[in-house]
């Protein structure tokens, strides 16, 4: 009989959006996510199957939570995650990236602006969003 899950699973999946937004997908080891989450190896593997089938949970429960994330910078970091590591293998990812770029288009928000935006602060980058814009129409 299989012992009861004796863990928050919103927390186990909130610790492990951060590690793989802070660190990429291949850039999250296992041991990385066992430390963030306080979980056992096997706990892992037997909730989730893997390291991509938590990275699918990670970022199903933000699309589905995608009305509550008004300017959530995880969020858009996981989706830049998502799109560059992801998406082209995964068709689950693939499927959830769609989804929540239609909704960030939905918002009236542009999506090269809202990557822009994010990427560049990561980057601890000064170049402006106007001047960025300006220098590639040439």
């Amino acid at each position: 009989m299989a012992r009861k899950r004796e863990y928050d699973s919103n927390l186990v999946l909130s610790a492990s959006a951060n590690v793989f937004a802070s660190t990429g997908y291949a850039g999250s080891s296992i041991d990385m996510l066992v430390e963030a989450t306080g979980l056992q190896r096997g706990s892992i593997y037997g909730a989730f199957s893997s390291k991509a089938g938590l990275f699918r949970a990670v970022l199903a429960q933000y699309v589905e939570h995608i009305d509550d994330l008004n300017n959530n910078m995880t969020f858009i970091d996981l989706l830049i995650v998502a799109m560059w590591e992801r998406a082209h293998i995964d068709k689950e990812v693939h499927t959830l990236v769609s989804v929540a770029l239609a909704h960030i288009i939905e918002e009236g928000k542009s999506i090269p602006d809202t990557f822009y935006s994010r990427m560049s602060e990561r980057a601890k980058l000064s170049i402006p969003l106007h001047q960025f814009k300006k220098e590639l129409i040439w």
